[in-house]
């Protein structure tokens, strides 16, 4: 059987940022301990305005701070969310097990000879229901929504002078299909699967006030559809990169969409072997699409997150990569770039915010585990 407390009190916030995002949110915003997660307790994937759902560490407990109103643990999500995206009337037990089998914990089982007909027949209920949470990840990437290109072209084509700015170029927007809400003020960005068809669109709010409020980057909603994809279940860039990706044999990992921008125009479109997770967290989903294309080597080029060596932030940052690391399970080699030196690149900087050299010298001193 499960121990549902030991399994609550052993996860980490690197695990609980996996979980939620496979349950539908985007990347939880960080706070020392305190994750800052959209409201999928009563929202659908991408309706939530904002991150009003936290998780605290330190009790393993979330509180909703609009509808809900009312602390409650991970399997009570889980609930929550079947209920909501699934219509599912979920037992406590299933999303025990939901949470045990996403985190790769084994059930503590009796021996055979101790169990009667009816604990028996319970276990074999268990067993086929792992099996089919184990399917988890395909079944998602089968049910990724597909929308119609048509919707883009009623987007300007005016190229983003912020953008252009940050050095990307017209021929890279174009490329990506990077365009323009004018009635939104936003920076539109499509979202691909490896085949290439729409799975979702992304707004990067130009407003400053929207910014503050509810975060530079949302689904992009027109009428009353919401282009919203799980993130987790797709790499930015993965579909117009691929082909440059499975002749070098190694991959960026970038966290936003923009870096992935900057490296095409950068070192031009048939160089490009980069792409985005969007987030602090790469899913296994994501490793078993590289893996999928013959990658050897996993470049992970994350935004800085310490201002100071030594600090506090500066050594939960090591933790977090040397985790994210194992999630490889050997099956590529991780190299990452990092300001080891904290002299190159500021707080919430990708590594190619400061330049095509800055970015070559952190890739030549990228550190290879």
């Amino acid at each position: 059987m499960y121990d549902k407390d030991e399994i609550k009190q052993n996860i980490t916030i690197e695990q609980m940022i996996d979980i939620v995002e496979a349950l539908g949110a985007s990347t939880p915003i960080v706070r020392s301990e305190i994750l800052m997660i959209e409201n999928i307790c009563h929202n659908l994937p991408g309706e939530s305005r904002g991150h009003k759902l936290y998780y605290y560490d330190n009790t393993k407990l979330f509180r909703c701070y609009t509808d809900c109103g009312e602390y409650f643990d991970v399997f009570e999500l889980v609930i929550k969310t079947r209920k909501i995206q699934e219509n599912e009337d979920w037992e406590m037990f299933k999303a025990i097990i939901w949470v045990a089998d996403f985190l790769g914990i084994a059930p503590k089982l009796k021996e055979f000879d101790d169990m009667d007909a009816d604990a028996f027949q319970f276990l074999k209920e268990i067993k086929a229901l792992e099996n089919k949470i184990s399917k988890f990840s395909q079944k998602r990437e089968q049910e990724l929504k597909i929308f119609d290109d048509i919707i883009l072209n009623n987007m300007s084509l005016i190229p983003a002078g912020s953008w252009l700015r940050e050095g990307i170029t017209i021929d890279t927007m174009k490329k990506y299909g990077i365009k323009y809400y004018l009635s939104e003020d936003k920076i539109v960005i499509p979202h691909r699967d490896i085949n290439g068809n729409l799975i979702g669109i992304r707004g990067r709010t130009m407003v400053k006030e929207e910014s503050e409020m509810f975060g530079k980057y949302m689904p992009l909603k027109i009428g009353d559809t919401m282009y919203n994809h799980p993130l987790s279940f797709a790499l930015y860039g993965l579909y117009e990169n691929q082909d440059n990706i499975r002749k070098a044999k190694k991959v960026f990992i970038f966290e936003g969409e923009k870096s992935v921008l900057l490296y095409d125009s950068y070192f031009g479109s048939s160089s490009n072997i980069a792409v985005a997770c969007c987030g602090s967290s790469i899913s296994s989903f994501q490793i078993d699409l590289l893996y999928s294309l013959g990658v050897e080597e996993a470049i992970i080029a994350f935004d800085k997150e310490f201002e100071e060596l030594n600090s506090k932030e500066h050594k939960r940052n090591i933790k977090a990569l040397m985790k994210l690391k194992d999630k490889f399970m050997n099956r590529m080699k991780v190299s990452f770039l990092y300001d080891s030196k904290n002299d190159m690149l500021e707080l919430k900087d990708s590594p190619i915010d400061k330049g095509k050299n800055t970015f070559l010298t952190l890739f030549k001193n990228r550190v290879i585990i």
